[in-house]
């Protein structure tokens, strides 16, 4: 990969929204350096725009192209990866041997790069993974079921991805922990940020085993759009379980993207009294997952 596509993706990176499919767009027919080029001009890129479906959608582009070129002021690309290598943080992009190519299957949402703070190989980390998820106010039972089936997923040679919340995250990660596997942790904030700080050190042993990983430069802290958007690349494992969920969550976010993305969904059943279950309960029952009581269930799905 060559300075300059690299400096125009660490580019893309501070002046992209969460999620930002305008921006995708305009990179997939210009490439990023190509991309970034054309925004520093003064030209109007509205032949670069989506296809129009509605009669906002000409005025939402040209939004975005101010809205780009005004952050475009403050970008430093040098500084960025300044930033990452006093960090120990390694910089991927979908040209390195190390891409998760899982992620292309995202389009035009797929990030423009990857910074990744850990020992193990993220590709073929990826490639083999199962994503755990669910509410943040765990149970008891969410709690134990996260970490009974991380541990079995671990044990039999698969990846654990998660994104390092309270409650059901941080049971997942902590059961891969217990096996020799790789556990990967996918944050809406930069590697640098421990979110929420009370799992600095968990983050710490996840760096060890596994792999921290952001697409947001390095310093960006978290926010709602940027949890949302995190929430596909967690789906882009090869399946995703849902442990606890409520009706309106990040965890069900997460489940539609992985049944956007064609990936094995799963969710364990609940006590119908849980409001914690009312979501990953009405996946199963409108048969949009398979259920599974069972570490064995969940791996023999993975095997079909």
């Amino acid at each position: 990969m060559s300075d300059q596509d690299l400096f125009a993706r660490l580019i893309l990176q501070r002046i992209a929204d969460p999620e930002d499919r305008r921006l995708g767009h305009l990179v997939a027919q210009l490439t990023p350096a190509g991309a970034v080029e054309a925004l520093r001009s003064s030209a109007s890129l509205v032949q670069y725009a989506p296809p129009v479906h509605d009669d906002g959608d000409e005025e939402r582009w040209a939004k975005a192209c101010r809205r780009w070129r005004s952050r475009l002021v403050t970008a430093n690309p040098e500084a960025d990866l300044q930033a990452g290598h006093e960090l120990g943080a390694d910089l991927v992009t979908p040209s390195d041997p190390d891409w998760p190519a899982e992620l292309n299957d995202l389009g035009v949402s797929a990030p423009h790069a990857l910074w990744v703070q850990g020992k193990a190989p993220l590709a073929g980390a990826f490639s083999r993974s199962v994503a755990i998820v669910g509410s943040r106010a765990a149970t008891s039972y969410g709690r134990h079921a996260a970490t009974e089936f991380a541990t079995a997923v671990g044990e039999a040679g698969l990846s654990v991805v998660s994104g390092a919340a309270l409650g059901v995250d941080t049971a997942a990660h902590q059961g891969a922990l217990l096996t020799d596997a790789a556990t990967i942790a996918v944050l809406a904030c930069g590697v640098d940020i421990a979110y929420p700080q009370v799992n600095r050190v968990l983050l710490e042993q996840i760096q060890q085993q596994g792999a921290v990983v952001s697409e947001y430069p390095i310093g960006s802290h978290p926010s709602r759009a940027r949890f949302l958007a995190r929430n596909r690349l967690v789906a882009s494992s090869l399946a995703t379980l849902v442990v606890e969920a409520a009706t309106r969550s990040g965890s069900m976010n997460t489940a539609t993207r992985a049944r956007e993305l064609d990936r094995v969904l799963a969710a364990v059943p609940g006590p119908v009294t849980s409001s914690q279950s009312h979501g990953s309960n009405d996946l199963l029952v409108g048969g949009n997952a398979h259920a599974v009581r069972h570490p064995l269930h969940l791996l023999s799905l993975l095997q079909a």
